[in-house]
């Protein structure tokens, strides 16, 4: 069938709206010390990571770039039966969190038919993490939004939601999923629907919803252990958990050790 569709529809027009400073950052800049004066003063360097020229769905300046609908069909993991069109309107948008000595960016990109309708499957996100050197340490691609993204202080973790972020996502369609940047691999994966994603205290805090019930998973950054409470805990002011309306007080994370 879809090969029908090919003759009929011919090549898939791709149309770029990505404008570098619609969203608020052009690029990541890290300040370095890299020595010191003879007065003991440091000296500080610069890097800078440009965002836009990193972008993986950056298309050409022209605009618009022809494809063939098996291209197109890879690019947004969907059929040209289920674009429904032969004009893709593409935008993309970045989520960016900096965290002392690393910085981790979420590409998205959306899919529209020639209607308007955001169809939900033409997504795509590329998630990279750079050191303070300016290079990627990690990079990933998913066929869905990736959003809330967080990599810890330590540059051991990182962290993203997955899938659409509204109520209306069933639990196998968004969750968070947790990558140890080192190894290169998932070390777990939540699904739910992803209520705030924080850290503090070397502990990666996720609150997260599933089956109507308020849920806060835990990772400790150091020992590489995960917790789960029940019900919503604020990010800890030290070692200590209280739940949001401050009725419960949880010191000793031991008891609720999940992995």
């Amino acid at each position: 069938m879809i090969g029908c569709l090919t003759l009929v529809l011919g090549q898939v027009s791709l149309k770029r709206y990505d404008d570098p400073t619609k969203h608020g950052y052009e690029s990541v800049v890290f300040e370095k010390v890299v020595g010191k004066n003879a007065d003991g003063s440091e000296i500080k360097e610069k890097v800078k990571y440009e965002l836009a020229i990193h972008n993986p769905y950056h298309l050409d300046t022209d605009q618009s770039t022809q494809l063939s609908p098996n291209k197109a069909s890879t690019l947004f993991n969907v059929s040209i039966e289920e674009v429904g069109t032969s004009d893709v309107l593409t935008d993309t948008h970045r989520w960016i969190t900096i965290s002392e000595n690393y910085a981790v960016v979420s590409y998205n990109l959306w899919g529209y038919n020639d209607h308007g309708e955001d169809t939900g499957v033409m997504r795509k996100s590329t998630i990279k993490v750079i050191n303070n050197n300016g290079e990627e340490i990690y990079s990933q691609e998913i066929n869905s939004d990736s959003y809330s993204v967080q990599v810890t202080p330590n540059g051991r973790f990182l962290t993203y939601a997955f899938g659409e972020p509204t109520a209306d996502s069933s639990p196998a369609e968004s969750g968070v999923k947790i990558i140890e940047i080192e190894s290169q691999t998932e070390f777990y994966s939540i699904n739910g629907i992803v209520d705030y994603i924080g850290y503090g205290f070397d502990y990666l805090v996720i609150g997260i919803s599933q089956n109507g019930k308020d849920y806060t998973w835990i990772l400790d950054t150091d020992t590489k252990e995960l917790f789960q409470l029940t019900g919503v805990f604020i990010m800890p002011s030290s070692n200590q958990f209280r739940s949001s309306d401050g009725s419960i007080i949880i010191e000793d994370l031991a008891p609720y050790k999940i992995k």
